[in-house]
């Protein structure tokens, strides 16, 4: 009697498309005018792309919701959305997309969908 082994897959196919496309267009996009810079830590180039509203079905491709970031910019998000310090950022979703109060990193307020460093 043959043993018949199936192979389980991680994601499905119709969502490895989506992320092969995710990543080509994340390279794209961090190179447009407005996203090579830190959205948290501003005087670092954005190297990730933060997904403000989460990852989900059609969510990974939409461009409303992402916001450049490095790597410390990014860890210093999902510090604060675990809890680990109280939450002492807004993201909004304008013209451009800005944090705000707070004493962290990247403290900023949004004055008509321009950035303006407190």
């Amino acid at each position: 009697m043959a043993i018949i082994q199936y192979k389980i897959l991680h994601r499905t196919l119709k969502r490895a498309a989506q992320e092969r496309i995710y990543l080509r267009r994340v390279r794209e996009w961090l190179e447009i005018p407005g996203n090579e810079y830190c959205r948290v830590y501003r005087s670092l180039p954005a190297s990730q792309c933060h997904h403000v509203r989460g990852r989900n079905n059609t969510l990974l491709l939409d461009e409303r919701f992402w916001l450049p970031v490095s790597d410390l910019g990014h860890r210093w998000i999902h510090e604060r959305s675990r809890g680990l310090e109280p939450p002492r950022m807004r993201l909004e979703l304008h013209v451009h997309q800005v944090l705000e109060p707070g004493d962290g990193p990247g403290h900023v307020r949004e004055v008509r969908g321009e950035d303006v460093y407190s």
